[in-house]
């Protein structure tokens, strides 16, 4: 699993609270990866082996975009930023 910059940024902005600091960050981990990756396992979308990344779609929510089973984590990586290279 890998993490956008934009989906670090996107938690940082929803998890931060003036009066508590940075301790809402770990309930908004749990609610807005953790909560959506484990449905998705049990849903049988995600499974052992699979690459995924977490990104923020174009609604400004987050998303898991799988993929493929046979590349690694590093070629996955790459193919994802080749993507961001040519969408601008």
């Amino acid at each position: 699993m890998t993490v956008s910059d934009d989906v670090v940024k996107w938690i940082v902005e929803e998890g931060y609270d003036i009066n508590y600091g940075a301790r809402p960050l770990k309930r908004t981990i749990q609610d807005e990866i953790e909560t959506r990756v484990s449905r998705s396992i049990v849903a049988d979308e995600i499974r052992k082996k699979d690459c995924f990344e977490i990104v923020i779609n174009k609604d400004n929510e987050l998303e898991i975009k799988k993929f493929k089973k046979d590349t690694s984590v590093n070629a996955a990586i790459q193919q994802n930023n080749e993507g961001k290279d040519n969408s601008n």
